[in-house]
Parts: structure tokens; C-alpha cells; sequence
């Protein structure tokens, strides 16, 4: 196995801890949203007549057999901030639809009465439920803590054999530009509307107002002292005038930047 094989085993190892570490974040986090809900189901529990729906940090309250479902008659929400800590609940606020009847019925004293009484639990309970809420989200985010313990090292292995791998891949390509035979552009595979198959080749701009299009092959001739520009040749697709027929001709280009060479190798994912 070659240095850079070993490079890029490592890395894709690093990823897939890294992965594991995020999925695991992602489940306590999960587990406490459940855990929160249950606290609200725990004691908004439905009256006679209705159904009580909880999130993690609300409750909505609607009339059973409600044609429209999405329509309550009271919301309960919990107020947060956010500190150095995480967040963390402060208190309840209670949210009603929009109400107007065109008569004074017992429906309407009951649905006064039912608020109420959803409002009197959110007022009786208001410290308990937020003591036990906030105690989730603590317990929560110190498990979170552990679990990210490893993180910041693997991700700091990662950056470095990343940019390692970036490096040694740059160095290859750019001795394989300054070969005799330069990088073939092997192209990218796409398919038409008609479903027919055709190879898809980049373009590289050679000049501020100059692209050249479906590079086939590029080769570096000769490079500046600075090495910031290069006379280059490109392979691209055109008319022989000679044989009259259509080939792959070799067209030479003095003074690219090597910043354009760079990215569209970079950008295409040019690789050897």
C-alpha cells in the first residue's frame, strides 16, 4: 500500500468516526425531545371532548371530531433563552385563535371553561414541568459533552491528512502536466434527453476574456520563473484542414495563470 493509500484509508476512517460521533449527538438529542414531550403529556392530559397534542416545547389543544385538525382552540408554548450553558426554559405563554360568535351559548362558556382550565395546569405546574424540562436538557448536553470529547482531535487529524492528501495529489498532477505526454481529460459520462450516452468535457480559461471549451488533454511546455504562469497545450476537438475531418488537435497558449490551471483541476476533479 502506497503512502497515499494509507493517507486516504486513514481518512475515510476519521470520517466514518466522525459520522458515528454525529449520529450518536443526534440520537440523544432525539431522546430528549421524547423525553420532553412525555413530561407535557405527563400533565396536560385531554379533557372529555378533546385531544391534546405535545411537542417537546408546546401544546396544542383541539376539539375531538374538529373537521379542520390543524385547529386549536388553545396553544401552550415554552419560553427559552439561550446562555453560555445551552438553553434553557424560562416560562409558559399561551397563544388562542381568533374568536367571534354570533350568539352567547353554553359552547362558548364551555370553551372559555376548558381554557381555563388548560391555563390553570400551565399556572399550577409551571415550575415543576420547567425543572424537569431544564433537567433533560442537562443531562442531555453533558452526555453530548462526552461524546464529543474525541471530536475536536479526530477532526484536527482529518484537516491535516486532508490537506496532506491535497498536497501530495497537487504534486502528481502537476509532474504529470510536465510530462511528455501530459494529463488526458477523460471526461464525465452524461446522457441525453434522448438517452443516448456522450462524454462531457471541461473548459478552461486560459485568459480573463478567453475560454477554450471540451478540453481533451492539457500539458504544461514550459513554466514561468516566478511560477505563477505556464505556456501550455490543450487538446480540443477541431477541424484538420488538411484531412478535412474532424480530430483532436494539439493548440498552444502562451502566458495562463497557474491559479486557472489549479482550479480546473481542482474544480473538475481532475485526478492521475
Amino acid at each position: 500500500m502506497t503512502h497515499l493509500e494509507k493517507l486516504n484509508a486513514r481518512y475515510d476512517q476519521l470520517e466514518r468516526l466522525l459520522d458515528a460521533i454525529d449520529s450518536a449527538v443526534e440520537a440523544v438529542d432525539t431522546e430528549s425531545r421524547v423525553k420532553q414531550q412525555q413530561v407535557l403529556e405527563k400533565y396536560f392530559t385531554a379533557e372529555e371532548g378533546d385531544i391534546v397534542e405535545c411537542s417537546y416545547s408546546s401544546v396544542s389543544v383541539r376539539k375531538a371530531g374538529s373537521e379542520n385538525k390543524y385547529y386549536s382552540f388553545i396553544d401552550i408554548y415554552l419560553e427559552d433563552n439561550w446562555n453560555s450553558e445551552g438553553r434553557e426554559y424560562t416560562n409558559f405563554y399561551i397563544s388562542n385563535s381568533s374568536f367571534r360568535t354570533k350568539e352567547v351559548a353554553e359552547w362558548v362558556i364551555d370553551r372559555f371553561t376548558k381554557q381555563a382550565h388548560y391555563t390553570r395546569i400551565a399556572l399550577d405546574f409551571q415550575d415543576d414541568i420547567i425543572a424537569e424540562l431544564n433537567q433533560i436538557l442537562e443531562n442531555a448536553r453533558s452526555l453530548i459533552r462526552d461524546i464529543l470529547k474525541p471530536a475536536r482531535e479526530l477532526k484536527k487529524e482529518s484537516r491535516e491528512i486532508s490537506e496532506e492528501i491535497q498536497s501530495i495529489e497537487k504534486a502528481a498532477r502537476l509532474e504529470a502536466l510536465m510530462s511528455e505526454e501530459g494529463l488526458t481529460i477523460e471526461g464525465v459520462e452524461r446522457e441525453g434527453y434522448s438517452g443516448n450516452k456522450y462524454r462531457e468535457f471541461p473548459n478552461l480559461q486560459v485568459k480573463f476574456d478567453w475560454t477554450i471549451n471540451s478540453i481533451r488533454g492539457l500539458r504544461i511546455d514550459r513554466m514561468s520563473t516566478s511560477g505563477k504562469s505556464a505556456d501550455i497545450t490543450v487538446k480540443v476537438n477541431g477541424w484538420n484542414f488538411s484531412t478535412q475531418q474532424e480530430e483532436i488537435l494539439d493548440e498552444k497558449i502562451e502566458r495562463v495563470r497557474m491559479d486557472n490551471i489549479e482550479s480546473f483541476l481542482r474544480y473538475n476533479k481532475i485526478s492521475i
